[in-house]
């Protein structure tokens, strides 16, 4: 499942359970798990950018790394976003 919780912010929650926050910082996009790597659920919200601030959709996990460029556009990635806030 996937939030929109802001302009460039996302809430994932993972099969697994887990919840991750997504974000675009002054670096690029990045996500706060562990991963460090362009992760799935950064794509998952990259992929679903067309959602407004406010709502939710339950989309599966994306890890097809194919589109990655794409994806991402011009805003660059990030692999330390988020991290020193936790």
């Amino acid at each position: 499942m996937i939030t929109r919780t802001g302009e460039v912010t996302y809430d994932v929650l993972s099969s697994s359970g887990g919840s991750y926050k997504v974000a675009r910082t002054s670096k690029g996009w990045g996500c706060m798990c562990q991963a460090r790597v362009f992760c799935k659920h950064l794509r998952t919200a990259l992929a679903n950018r067309d959602m407004v601030v406010g709502c939710m959709r339950t989309v599966a996990a994306l890890t097809d790394k194919s589109n990655d460029a794409t994806l991402l556009g011009s805003d660059g990635f990030d692999a330390w976003a988020g991290q020193e806030e936790g």
